[in-house]
């Protein structure tokens, strides 16, 4: 991309109400770091190096437990490739929501077909295949949809705080995840 196009999406995306920064890997992640504890909602867009030290920084072994955080198995990334065309190369780490509307599992598969729902295909294959970079949602306020019934996995009724109905986890029911170059930081432990 040139500097001239490069401009003109910063410069359209700034008029779009979207902010854009750039400075070392230290104030990113300090950011990151800020953003999560204050409650923040937002999305950074990173290099590896800097998503190594957010993931670093938050994904705690006692973090990794409370949250049922697991790696997701070979048979169910075959399942997204099979179904999606998106293959995941490297790490692939998820946890598991029994949905307690219908007992559907909400897991990777579900995330990826969701996000394909919701920002279709073009845009979550760019986010598998980026070389040079990460996305990191920090407090994503999106809902986890069971994809049977409809229902946000992440509360037990209409209006209910999380529940801990995470699978293997002690948490609250979100959905948690981190992929090769794409993962969220939240707010709730």
């Amino acid at each position: 991309m040139t500097a001239g196009l490069a401009f003109e999406y910063i410069d359209s995306a700034v008029a779009g109400g979207s902010c854009i920064v750039s400075a070392e890997s230290a104030t990113v992640v300090a950011l990151v770091k800020e953003a999560v504890k204050a409650g923040h909602s937002a999305t950074f867009y990173v290099s590896h190096l800097q998503y190594s030290a957010i993931r670093a920084w938050y994904w705690t072994p006692e973090r990794r437990v409370e949250s049922g955080l697991e790696e997701v198995g070979a048979d169910e990334k075959m399942r997204i490739e099979a179904r999606f065309g998106i293959r995941i190369d490297g790490f692939c780490n998820s946890n598991r929501i029994n949905c307690s509307n219908c007992g559907h599992m909400y897991g990777a598969f579900e995330f990826i077909q969701q996000g394909i729902r919701e920002h279709g295909p073009k845009m979550i294959e760019s986010v598998f295949r980026s070389a040079d970079s990460a996305v990191v949602k920090v407090n994503p306020r999106s809902a986890a949809l069971c994809p049977e019934c409809g229902h946000d996995v992440s509360s037990n009724h209409e209006g209910a705080a999380p529940t801990p109905n995470v699978i293997g986890g002690r948490g609250p029911g979100k959905h948690y995840y981190e992929f090769f170059n794409y993962g969220c930081c939240i707010l709730s432990f």
